[in-house]
């Protein structure tokens, strides 16, 4: 279990919570302008295909839960790739 944030544009947090190869992520704090925006609100579940040591393809489960037309969009698209460029710590700096 480990928890991530953004900054900008709004700031965002969320706990996630990775077990093998599958990742759930849980928002705890979320703006307004994020909820008017349509960030997902709701509990997301991911399945990570592992590439090398530093390169992930994230595709949502939709056998649970259902996605909304962006999720849906990625998934069909080969899902979202994440490539870790730095590790500080217990932080990772990421392209997506």
């Amino acid at each position: 279990v480990y928890y991530a944030e953004v900054l900008e544009p709004v700031p965002i947090k969320w706990k996630i919570t990775r077990r093998g190869n599958r990742q759930t992520e849980e928002v705890i704090e979320l703006p307004i302008e994020a909820k008017k925006a349509g960030y997902p609100t709701n509990t997301q579940y991911e399945i990570i295909e592992w590439i090398d040591d530093c390169t992930y393809r994230l595709r949502y489960d939709e056998t649970k839960f259902k996605l909304s037309d962006t999720q849906r969009a990625i998934n069909e698209n080969g899902g979202a790739l994440t490539h870790i460029v730095k590790v500080e710590g217990n932080c990772y700096y990421y392209v997506s």
